[in-house]
C-alpha cells in the first residue's frame, strides 16, 4: 500500500470531507480523490458513499479505517523517534573535572574533533559525584571522574594515574629536600580536601600516616586543590594533592614527591552500562588517545622535569 493514499484516506474518513480533509493535508481536492480513488480500486471496493449529500465510511471503509490508524500512528511515532535518534549522533553531553582539565581532556576533545567535526560536544566541569548522578539520568552521555564511585550502574575505563606531590611553603625545613617522607610529615598542620567531597582521598592519605607511624593533623578542610595550595602559600599548614595539581602551584610555595608513597588519583572515562553508538565510540576513541599518548611520553621518574611554578588565576580546580 502506498503511505500517501492511505494518508489521504485517514484524512477523509477522519474528516468526512473531502474539502476539509485537502486542508489538513496542504492539497488541492483533486490530487486528493486521486489518491483516495487508487486506494479503492487496490482494496477492490468504495471506502466511502454518500447519503443526503453527507460522506460516510462503507463497512470496507470502516474496517480500513480501524486496521490503518492505530498503524500509522505508531509509525509516526517510530519515524520521529528515529529522526530524534540520529540527531543525538551527532551531539554529545560530556563531564569533566579538574583531573582531565589539567591533564588529558582538551588533547582527547581536540583528537575527537579532527575524526568527527559533524559532532557538536557539549562539555561541562563538574565534581565525580555531580557526574555520576548525571550519568545515570541521562543528563550526560559520558564523563571523565575520578574512581571509585558507588553502585554498579555505569562502565569504567581507567584512562590515568597520578601520584600524590606535598606542597611545602618555600620557607618550610623540608623546603629544600628534593622528597619527602610521611614519616617526616608527622604531626604538621595539613590542609585536606573536604571528606565529604573526596572520602577516598582522605582515606588514602590516613592510610599512608599509619603506614609510616605518623600522625595526620589536620588542620583545616577545603573544596579544591587550588584553594589548599593558596592556604599553604600563607605558610599556615601543607597539603597533599595530585601530581596534576602542580600546574596549580604558585608564588611561595614548592611541590615535593613523597618517598614510598602509594596514594594515587585514577582518572577515568565513564558511560552508563548498555549504552552504544556515538557515546561508547567516544569512549573507546578516548580509552585508545591516551594509550598512546602515554606511549609517547612515558619516561622513568627520575627524568621526568622538575614541578613548575606558574600562575593560578585562570584555573579552576574542582574534583
Amino acid at each position: 500500500m502506498d503511505l500517501r493514499q492511505l494518508r489521504c484516506f485517514l484524512a477523509v474518513a477522519e474528516t468526512l470531507s473531502y474539502r476539509d480533509a485537502a486542508e489538513r493535508l496542504g492539497m488541492s481536492a483533486p490530487p486528493l480523490y486521486k489518491h483516495v480513488n487508487r486506494l479503492q480500486s487496490k482494496v477492490g471496493a468504495p471506502l466511502f458513499n454518500r447519503h443526503e449529500r453527507k460522506l460516510e465510511l462503507t463497512k470496507a471503509g470502516q474496517l480500513l479505517f480501524a486496521e490503518v490508524s492505530g498503524g500509522l500512528e505508531r509509525l509516526d511515532r517510530a519515524v520521529a523517534r528515529a529522526r530524534q535518534e540520529a540527531s543525538r549522533e551527532t551531539e554529545l553531553s560530556i563531564g569533566y573535572n579538574s583531573v582531565a582539565e589539567c591533564s588529558v581532556f582538551s588533547h582527547v576533545i581536540s583528537a575527537f574533533r579532527k575524526v568527527r567535526p559533524d559532532v557538536n560536544l557539549t562539555c561541562r566541569n563538574l565534581r565525580t559525584p555531580e557526574q555520576v548522578e548525571s550519568l545515570e539520568r541521562n543528563k550526560l552521555d559520558l564523563g571523565f571522574i575520578c574512581p571509585p564511585v558507588s553502585g554498579d550502574a555505569l562502565d569504567i575505563h581507567v584512562l590515568t594515574q597520578q601520584p600524590f606531590v606535598v606542597v611545602l611553603p618555600s620557607k618550610h625545613r623540608l623546603a629544600a629536600a628534593p622528597s619527602v617522607s610521611f614519616r617526616q610529615l608527622s604531626g604538621e598542620p595539613m590542609v585536606v580536601c573536604s571528606r565529604a567531597l573526596d572520602p577516598d582521598s582522605f582515606r588514602q592519605l590516613q592510610a599512608e600516616f599509619d603506614s609510616a607511624g605518623a600522625v595526620l593533623n589536620v588542620v583545616c578542610e577545603l573544596e579544591s586543590a587550588q584553594a589548599m595550595i593558596r592556604f599553604a602559600a600563607t605558610g599556615n599548614g601543607i597539603c597533599v594533592v595530585p601530581e596534576y595539581a602542580s600546574q596549580l602551584v604558585c608564588a611561595g610555595v614548592v611541590a615535593k614527591r613523597i618517598d614510598s608513597s602509594r596514594m594515587m588519583r585514577v582518572l577515568a572515562v565513564a558511560i552508563k552500562k548498555g549504552r552504544e553508538g556515538l557515546a561508547q565510540s567516544f569512549c573507546e576513541f578516548a580509552v585508545m588517545h591516551v594509550n598512546e599518548m602515554n606511549a609517547s611520553t612515558v619516561a622513568p621518574r627520575a627524568q621526568r622535569p622538575a614541578l613548575a611554578a606558574v600562575g593560578t588565576d585562570n584555573v579552576r580546580a574542582r574534583r
